[in-house]
């Protein structure tokens, strides 16, 4: 993703250029006699003139240099923090869906529990450890979540403790690989919001890895208090439907729809671009236990059977159902489908 304009390189050797110059001159009327006399008594004229003379032009470079990065790196911390909070209660269309076809999910489940005469109470898994891992990872939002969390740490932090806590907890909630995908992702989310300083985020990226990081947080802590959590994972051919939703009319939308020239073409087209970096859910039948699946090595690939998206591998008798994403995964897939649509326009436009 471009983070600056063609013009800013211009723009900071102008900058550098005009502070050397200015420079070169406070150092031509201040400094270089009193530097030349004083180099005069140890090498003599012509060295001295020689030395004297580099210095001029190094000396004014190197510090309008150094005022330059200094200047972008306060820009850009103050930048971050003045428009992450301008930005922080901004939801992007496609948050907005995907909160809406999770609160069906959701009722619908919900739903169906009720009116299963069947089903047999499950036993809970909360107890004192899981408590005390959800007052962990409250901690460790709390504390990801500010604007001074940087790495690396101080020795002691209280972060760190967290961190490896949670990271090695073998707490049964976690046997629910669906579950430990999202720990996984709110570990990430930490990590990213730490490493802010090396990757430069702007305002939009840092208030969205922000909410990504509170969404995350708030449905383990549900889940390891018992409550019930908004649900983050959604079938895949939902995710395939809303990520096209939001990037239709583009140069990836369409492909998709010359793809086979059917509905189920632009499904299955979209669905197996989100598998490129989407961690896979589903059941192989006649197993309804749900596992995740690596969608890449051996490669996963799709079809409809009976309206349903099916997963399977080619030479193998692999087949899985009741495919699923995580909601975070949706976002960072639609982003890189507005990335590619990006490159191709501009492809487009160099080619006319």
């Amino acid at each position: 993703m471009r983070k600056t304009s063609d013009s800013f390189p211009i723009a900071m050797v102008l900058a550098v250029g005009a502070l050397t110059y200015f420079g070169k001159v406070i150092f031509d009327s201040l400094i270089y006699a009193w530097l030349v006399q004083e180099l005069e008594q140890r090498y003599g004229v012509s060295q001295a003139t020689v030395i004297a003379g580099f210095a001029a032009i190094a000396i004014p470079l190197l510090a309008a240099i150094a005022v330059v990065i200094l200047l972008l790196a306060y820009l850009r911390r103050e930048f971050v923090r003045t428009n992450a909070t301008e930005n922080s209660s901004a939801v992007a269309p496609d948050t907005e869906l995907i909160r809406a076809q999770a609160e069906h999910i959701k009722q619908r489940r919900l739903q169906e529990k009720q009116n299963d005469p069947t089903r047999k109470p499950r036993q809970s898994l909360v107890d004192d450890k899981s408590k005390e891992l959800a007052g962990i990872i409250n901690a460790m939002r709390e504390s990801a979540g500010r604007y001074d969390f940087r790495f690396p740490l101080p020795n002691g932090d209280a972060f760190l403790q967290h961190h490896e806590n949670l990271q090695s907890s073998a707490h049964p909630i976690w046997t629910d690989v669906r579950v430990d995908q999202i720990r996984r992702e709110f570990l990430n989310r930490c990590h990213r919001l730490g490493a802010k300083e090396e990757v430069f985020l702007n305002a939009a990226e840092f208030s969205h890895l922000q909410q990504e990081l509170q969404t995350s947080g708030r449905y383990l802590i549900a889940k390891l208090l018992g409550e019930i959590a908004e649900p983050l994972e959604l079938p895949l051919k939902e995710a395939a439907r809303i990520a096209y939703e939001e990037t239709r009319g583009g140069q990836f939308s369409k492909s998709a729809e010359g793809f086979d020239g059917t509905d189920n073409g632009i499904i299955q087209y979209y669905a197996f671009h989100i598998l490129a970096t989407a961690t896979l859910f589903g059941k192989r039948p006649p197993s309804t236990r749900v596992e995740r699946i690596n969608a890449q090595n051996p490669r996963v690939f799709l079809r409809f059977v009976d309206g349903h998206l099916e997963g399977y591998r080619n030479n193998s008798t692999d087949r899985f159902r009741d495919l699923e994403i995580s909601r975070l995964d949706l976002d960072a897939a639609i982003n890189r489908i507005k990335e590619i649509d990006g490159n191709l326009a501009v492809k487009e436009m160099q080619s006319n």
